[in-house]
């Protein structure tokens, strides 16, 4: 509760699987990315009520989940040496994997803007804009 922000108070909890790395809030849903073993995980939780926090689904990742932004549909995912991910959220209790980008270097964060995808790697001062067309598609 932030009524009073120099005093924020506690109002719900909840347990992630794997240590929770970044997290973007959406339509009454959180989508944490966490570092699990092997691997990452996105994972989605129902937080229109704050004080009961829900766990509704997650989507295993190839690497360490790093980075996350909601954009529409889909939620990137700085996946490090897996790049950036693209997960469909159109139906959040069954999240995919749909496409990604192979980056240079570790990707530790993600930003989305109309013209493309930025990613910033392990290296400070270090980022790639990828556009969309350079996605590679998981469905076949």
């Amino acid at each position: 509760d932030l009524a009073d922000p120099r005093f924020p108070v506690i109002v719900g909890r909840i347990e992630t699987f794997g240590e929770a790395n970044f997290v973007a809030v959406e339509d009454g849903y959180a989508f944490v990315t966490t570092t699990t073993l092997p691997g990452g995980m996105l994972q989605i939780i129902d937080v229109s009520d704050p004080t009961a926090p829900a766990f509704i689904a997650a989507q295993a990742t190839q690497s360490d989940a790093n980075g996350v932004v909601v954009n529409g549909d889909m939620v990137l995912v700085a996946d490090a040496f897996a790049g950036i991910q693209v997960v469909d959220i159109s139906d959040p209790v069954s999240p995919a994997i749909v496409g990604g980008v192979v980056t240079w270097g570790d990707a530790r964060g993600v930003a989305a803007a109309p013209a493309g995808v930025s990613r910033r790697a392990s290296r400070p001062h270090s980022s790639q804009t990828v556009r969309p067309t350079r996605a590679y598609s998981k469905r076949r």
